[in-house]
């Protein structure tokens, strides 16, 4: 959603000091905080989709423990289900290389983090099968 986007963004935003910054500078600065947030968004609803779906639940009492300073227990908890969300997942999955890392990557670059980044040298293999929730 939207809002949510843009609140991520206005706290990356808030961490990146923009003072000083000429226009141009605090528009794409505002750019790539926009897309990270989007990510994190993202990454935020699947995961919370995943746990409601396992039914990943936190008692009270672990929420209590492990809530930061300031947060709600609403969101101790939020965080503490997509922790265990993403834990299910990658306790699931498992990276399986492609290829090698001499292999010249989709640009034409050899061994460079660009190809690295670009190239599909993995991909999630599920090792067990999923339960569907009732």
């Amino acid at each position: 959603p939207r809002y949510m986007i843009e609140n991520i963004a206005a706290g990356i935003l808030s961490e990146v000091s923009s003072s000083g910054a000429d226009e141009e500078r605090a528009r794409k600065n505002r750019e790539l905080a926009l897309g990270i947030a989007a990510a994190r968004a993202r990454e935020y609803l699947i995961l919370r989709g995943i746990a409601r779906a396992e039914g990943i639940e936190i008692p009270d009492s672990e929420t209590d423990e492990q809530r930061r300073e300031g947060e709600s227990m609403a969101s101790a908890r939020d965080r503490l289900k997509n922790r265990r969300a993403l834990e299910l997942v990658t306790g699931k999955a498992s990276v399986e290389e492609v290829g090698s890392e001499g292999d010249a990557g989709s640009d034409g670059t050899e061994g460079t983090a660009a190809s690295d980044a670009t190239a599909a040298d993995w991909e999630w293999t599920l090792t067990e099968e999923a339960v569907e929730a009732d």
